[in-house]
């Protein structure tokens, strides 16, 4: 969680620079919906084996993929391009491989959530 609130002031900063700015609302979903999805990932065995940054910006990738504001989203999104070709991070496909995973964790988990069990799958592998 900690790599994920570090990513968000860097996208905040990289926003500040450019003399850009985002919603209130918009911000406070980023962050809830981040923390959701990292705490969501810790569960689960694939992603035990990944980068917490990876994790972190695969959550951020889904949540700025929920932002329904296009003026925001643009924003974020060139914002997060810009920081992940400024630092060193896992490559696209590992990452792109990660979000796909994570999200559909997330849309597993809220549409079987009751029945999880009784479909017989115990973990994400046996559904992603």
């Amino acid at each position: 969680l900690q790599v994920g609130h570090h990513i968000h002031a860097l996208i905040m900063l990289q926003l500040q620079e450019q003399g850009a700015s985002l919603k209130q609302n918009t911000w406070d979903f980023i962050r809830d919906e981040v923390a959701f999805q990292v705490e969501s990932a810790e569960r689960e065995y694939y992603f035990m084996t990944q980068r917490r940054s990876t994790i972190a910006i695969a959550a951020i990738f889904n949540a700025f993929n929920q932002v329904r504001d296009e003026h925001d989203y643009k924003l974020l999104m060139l914002a997060l391009l810009q920081i992940l070709q400024d630092f060193q991070f896992d490559p696209a496909i590992a990452i792109k491989a990660a979000t796909d995973k994570l999200h559909c964790l997330l849309n597993t988990k809220s549409e079987k959530a009751s029945n999880f069990d009784a479909y017989g799958v115990n973990d994400l592998q046996d559904l992603c």
